[in-house]
């Protein structure tokens, strides 16, 4: 972690309370900026934009920060990229069909692709980032999880892109509808 600077701007304040703000409200707190202001650890937060920032993620700062609050991740691992890895394995799999698919498409669209011509190395880059759900590859890409499974060494992706934990959901979504 790096040492508190002396000045931030209020760009940088406005977005670190708004952090902290998330924070105080998953906790049952209420909160001011001058609350902020004096709060010890009030550094944590700036350098959790910073590293949120660095993950190149489309999903909320807010789910991640409930997510860090919720399985009392200590302050010193919030910007950590495993913690981050961690959090997007369990939103990605707790996400539902509908809304997976929709964040994906959105996300591919300002990126000016889609997931048809969209390169197998840029994909699995996506996914690792929690920028696109498994859900829009299983249902539009489906041969990419045989792919992932006999081509890549990627653990983490294979976790996230796990055949049966898909099907199995996939199945479970449509005898709810």
């Amino acid at each position: 972690m790096t040492r508190l600077k002396k000045s931030y701007t209020d760009e940088e304040t406005n977005q670190a309370y708004k952090c902290y703000e998330i924070f105080c409200t998953v906790n049952g707190n209420k909160t001011t900026l001058e609350k902020f202001k004096k709060f010890r650890y009030r550094r944590i937060f700036y350098e959790l934009i910073v590293s949120y920032d660095s993950f190149g993620t489309v999903i909320p700062i807010e789910d991640y920060i409930k997510y860090l609050v919720e399985e009392a991740i200590p302050f010193n691992r919030w910007g950590n990229l495993n913690t981050f890895r961690d959090f997007v394995l369990i939103y990605t799999k707790e996400e539902d069909c509908e809304k997976g698919i929709k964040r994906s498409q959105k996300f591919l669209s300002e990126k000016n692709c889609n997931i048809e011509t969209i390169s197998d190395t840029r994909l699995i880059m996506y996914l690792e980032s929690g920028n696109v759900s498994p859900w829009l590859v299983l249902k539009y890409y489906p041969e990419f999880f045989d792919y992932v499974i006999k081509e890549t060494q990627n653990t983490y992706v294979k976790n996230i892109l796990s055949l049966y934990f898909w099907k199995l959901k996939e199945q479970r979504e449509k005898v709810a509808n």
